[in-house]
């Protein structure tokens, strides 16, 4: 989603970047749902063992990056909509920055919830 930001934001489509922005967000808000639903369920605590501590340390950690990808998400859109349709620049390191974090999820995706 956020590169299709850059791509209509390049174009100078307002109401596709806008869009493309917001949907940024709302998946966010989804997988944040998902995980916090994750938490909840499993009843367990940190102190119950080595594997449940790196459980919540993994998964802080990604809560963590999501938490500020989301506000980085509601920046670019409100300097972006606001009338900074030149700053290309900052929607080409947003979508960046949700490369890298869709890189650094998958190896813990695989290690928690695949290997268990």
């Amino acid at each position: 989603m956020a590169q299709w930001a850059v791509y209509s934001a390049k174009r100078n489509d307002r109401p596709h970047t806008g869009l493309a922005l917001s949907v940024s967000a709302l998946m966010t808000l989804a997988i944040l749902n998902a995980q916090i639903f994750i938490w909840t369920q499993m009843g367990v605590a940190a102190r119950d063992g080595a594997f449940h501590s790196m459980f919540y340390a993994a998964t802080g950690a990604m809560t963590a990056l999501l938490l500020s990808g989301l506000v980085y998400t509601a920046v670019a859109a409100f300097r972006y909509l606001g009338g900074r349709s030149k700053d290309v620049e900052l929607l080409s390191a947003h979508a960046l920055y949700w490369y890298f974090l869709t890189a650094a999820f998958c190896p813990v995706w695989f290690i928690i919830y695949v290997q268990k």
